[in-house]
């Protein structure tokens, strides 16, 4: 990727059952001042019409940039991922699932910032934003906002940690851009897991490359109360559950590769950290119930 060329960016959205969402992802995507994307979006099983009909009415702004791709089954979030990178032809990748949104000069800034820290490092393959949270509700078909709030504000600028990312993910997908050259090269598989695939990706990745964090707050990472238990829920809030279970799936695999290999490696360092914070975090509610934190 010339750092004089415009690289084309691929978009991924996956959507089922939520064109009140689905239109807001669309308008983020529409309304971004860099023109050389493409977005593909996967309806995993939801019914088409409802799709179609919403995404008709970009299409004139797009310009044929849009494409469409209807599972005839749910194959999840997975199996989603697959269906649209497989189809798109792009130097850039970015994930923008149907309940996010961007900034509009996120993209502009991403490949920017790409462009010129892949010059001075090589080993950096992708970017990552900082993001905000924002807590909504949907009545109807109303979404409202009840407060924004820093994401990952405590994370530096520059050289994503991968210690830290191994503690827990803190990079969003709808902040991070990444080289197809380095998710090719990385197998191919971007969730190959129902839950947290996103925190298996970047781990992967970092063991391989590197990601610099732009330190502007370009992405939009929306959470819906856990109240809300319909087709609009965030799993990370209402199946929080399998979260866990899947978290702690991905330690026991890690380190069994270590056990196979005869090697201290990710696996033994990503138990350790993990049981150290959570000795430290019971250590630390034990303090404040006991009033020794003031």
């Amino acid at each position: 990727m010339p750092s004089q060329d415009r690289p084309k960016v691929g978009i991924v959205t996956r959507t089922k059952d939520r064109t009140v969402l689905l239109k807001r992802a669309l308008d983020s995507v529409i309304a971004q001042t860099y023109q050389d994307w493409s977005l593909v979006i996967v309806n995993d099983g939801g019914p088409p019409e409802a799709v179609d009909r919403l995404v008709s009415r970009y299409l004139s702004d797009a310009g044929g940039r849009i494409r469409v791709i209807h599972n005839a089954r749910s194959l999840g979030m997975e199996g989603a991922s697959k269906v649209g990178i497989d189809a798109i032809d792009s130097d850039l990748l970015a994930v923008h699932d149907d309940d996010d949104s961007w900034a509009p000069e996120f993209v502009a800034t991403a490949v920017a910032e790409l462009q010129r820290r892949r010059d001075q490092f090589p080993s950096i393959q992708g970017v990552a934003a900082y993001a905000n949270l924002v807590t909504e509700r949907i009545v109807g078909n109303i979404v409202h906002t009840d407060a924004i709030e820093a994401f990952n504000d405590w994370a530096p600028p520059g050289f994503v940690s991968l210690d830290r990312m191994l503690a827990s993910n803190f990079i969003p997908p709808i902040s991070f851009v990444f080289t197809q050259t380095a998710f090719r090269e990385l197998g191919g598989v971007y969730e190959a897991i129902p839950y947290l695939g996103d925190w298996d990706f970047l781990v992967r990745f970092l063991c391989k490359y590197d990601i610099y964090m732009i330190p502007q707050y370009l992405a939009f990472y929306h959470w819906r109360t856990a109240a809300d238990a319909t087709s609009y829920g965030n799993s990370v809030i209402s199946e929080v559950d399998r979260h866990h279970w899947y978290r702690q799936y991905l330690l026991n695999q890690w380190l069994r590769r270590d056990f196979a290999s005869g090697t201290f490696g990710v696996g033994a360092y990503a138990n350790l950290r993990n049981r150290v914070a959570a000795e430290m975090k019971t250590l630390l509610n034990k303090l404040e119930s006991d009033g020794a934190l003031v």
